[in-house]
């Protein structure tokens, strides 16, 4: 309920931000005010879709989110060289904002570029222009099964720097053989995984 509720948030501030891109682009086209949304996330789809129904019975504005079944960069060039392209839609590497800079419009002077307390995740274009500010942002890191930890002597909160980390990880490694696991697994993820 916790994770739909920031969701709800994230995606009502996406969705604001879209509007004012979305008039813009409305007025080129004499088409009525829509949001059209190419979700980069397949996870989400189903909570997306139920986003967009509320916002349309709430602000009156309909919404369309579309999550493709192929790759996303090209399932996105495929339909913002449409008759009805994107209102919204992810530039999530530096890759991706040469290739797709032109189709973007500058989100600097955005109400929800104002609000952001960090600009570290933003995109910016080879002319400075703001093209993506994150709307998640996801990280990897290093997971520790504790009882594994203390087998060998050690507690997962001694882990507080690469010293310590490499010093257990290490003794994990050299008597891996009695053990019966060893220090790192790698974790077995298919192309949908990206």
């Amino acid at each position: 309920m916790k994770l739909k509720r920031v969701l709800a948030i994230i995606i009502a501030a996406v969705m604001v931000l879209s509007l004012a891109a979305c008039s813009e682009w409305d007025e080129m086209n004499n088409k009525e005010t829509y949001v059209y949304w190419l979700n980069f996330k397949p996870e989400l789809d189903g909570i997306l879709q139920a986003l967009a129904e509320d916002y349309n019975e709430e602000k009156g504005v309909d919404v369309k989110i579309v999550t493709p079944d192929d790759d996303y960069e090209e399932a996105l060039l495929r339909e913002l060289e449409s008759d009805e392209p994107p209102t919204l839609f992810v530039i999530g590497k530096p890759t991706a904002v040469k290739k797709f800079q032109s189709y973007a419009a500058d989100l600097k002077e955005t109400d929800i570029a104002k609000l952001l307390n960090t600009e570290d995740y933003n995109l910016k274009d080879e002319d400075n222009r703001l093209i993506s500010i994150p709307y998640c942002v996801e990280c990897f890191g290093i997971a520790a099964n504790p009882q594994y930890v203390e087998y060998i002597g050690y507690s997962a909160d001694e882990i507080t720097d690469f010293d310590t980390l490499k010093t257990v990880v290490e003794s994990i490694h050299e008597n891996a053989s009695w053990l019966g696991y060893d220090a790192f697994a790698a974790v077995d993820v298919n192309g949908s995984d990206s």
